[in-house]
């Protein structure tokens, strides 16, 4: 029963239109402030990352790499949840879970889980997809 709980979160998460939406805008903030430029000084320069004169070194892309987490996880990601949340909760209270649940005999914890690893699955690969997207995307941009 867990696989099965798994399988329908994650297609509700996935149909939801209001979900899609909260995505699209991620996905432009990502990229808006990728575009925008990540460093605005760098080791005591003055100058930003968009002057033909800044160059991005090996160590500056290890850096990156290694928070490339923390800058989604901002703002960002955290709504997203909210919104991946509220369109499951949402699901369970139309289709009167409680009933559901004791009819066909699925334990809460089974139940549950399922649930959670799946909003965990959808929200992580979207996570990493948008990071390793904005830094490479800056780091091809920056030369």
């Amino acid at each position: 029963m867990f696989i099965k709980t798994y399988t329908t979160t994650i297609k509700r998460i996935l149909r939801s239109p209001l979900f899609w939406m909260a995505l699209v805008v991620v996905a432009v903030l990502v990229f808006m402030r990728t575009y925008n430029g990540l460093y605005t000084g760098v080791e005591g320069l003055s100058h930003s990352d968009t002057d033909p004169e800044f160059r991005l070194g090996y160590h500056k892309y290890h850096e990156m790499m290694a928070n490339l987490l923390r800058d989604m996880m901002l703002y960002l990601i955290p709504c997203l949840c909210v919104v991946a949340v509220m369109t499951v909760i949402s699901g369970d209270y139309t289709d009167n879970f409680f009933e559901n649940e004791r009819a066909g005999g699925v334990k809460s914890v089974t139940y549950f889980f399922g649930r959670l690893s799946a909003i965990l699955t959808v929200l992580l690969t979207i996570t990493l997809v948008f990071s390793f997207f904005s830094v490479n995307y800056y780091f091809f941009t920056r030369g």
